[in-house]
């Protein structure tokens, strides 16, 4: 009952995300000079062992694995990422030992593909650059993982498999720091680190920009409205 509770609330939160993406697309199509553009990338993931001990206090556990994802990024007009909507891919192996003189041992991997919403906020950005925090929130379909188990004294190892039965989805979210940096007049990168899923991760994400006057030099060539002091 107490895994349900936590996944209704990973499930609110991917809903509140939504809508936040939502109104910042109806903003952004307002304005003549926001942008669109693709996003492709992906980092390292691993699980601090001390994260996992605590949770499972009876397993020594390691785990680590790659993510993935590509997408469409809406830019602001000064180039600063608004928010993107992705898909995203993990795929993780790992190992757990019970603790204690008589113990059993598993290994195995999981794999995780899913579609996020995430929104960017800057905390400075200018034209060549800038940095911010990155907010996601998306669903992926029904957790499985393979592994093996050797049960204590046996040396046998047993294929299993392990779904999550308690809801037919899975939730995915990020928290995320990350810097922007404009490498060429269509070209970023934004090298980021934080959590994935509960799993710490680093990386990074190359963005093409597709957009009109995205360039320093066009903004300061366009002509300037009237209204403007």
């Amino acid at each position: 009952m107490g895994r349900f509770k936590r996944m209704t609330t990973f499930v609110r939160w991917i809903l509140i995300a939504g809508l936040l993406a939502g109104t910042c697309l109806a903003g952004d199509l307002e304005s003549s000079t926001a942008y669109w553009g693709l996003e492709g990338g992906g980092g390292r993931l691993w699980l601090v062992p001390a994260i996992a001990k605590a949770v499972r206090d009876r397993y020594e556990t390691r785990v680590s694995g790659n993510t993935y994802q590509v997408g469409l990024v809406r830019f602001h007009p000064n180039g600063a990422p608004n928010f993107s909507l992705s898909f995203m891919r993990f795929d993780a192996s790992g190992t757990a030992k019970e603790t204690g003189r008589f113990a059993s041992s598993y290994s195995g991997n999981a794999a995780l593909s899913g579609v996020m919403a995430t929104k960017h906020v800057s905390v400075f950005a200018r034209d060549r650059g800038g940095f911010g925090f990155s907010f996601g929130g998306g669903i992926g379909p029904q957790f499985k993982a393979s592994y093996k188990g050797v049960a204590s004294g046996s040396g046998i190892a047993v294929d299993k498999t392990y779904t999550l039965e308690e809801i037919p989805v899975t939730p995915l979210f990020e928290v995320l720091v990350r810097a922007d940096i404009r490498v060429h007049r269509y070209v970023s990168f934004a090298p980021f680190v934080g959590l994935r899923n509960g799993f710490m991760t680093g990386g990074g994400i190359v963005r093409f920009h597709l957009g009109h006057k995205n360039s320093p030099a066009e903004r300061r060539s366009a002509p300037v409205s009237s209204d403007e002091p």
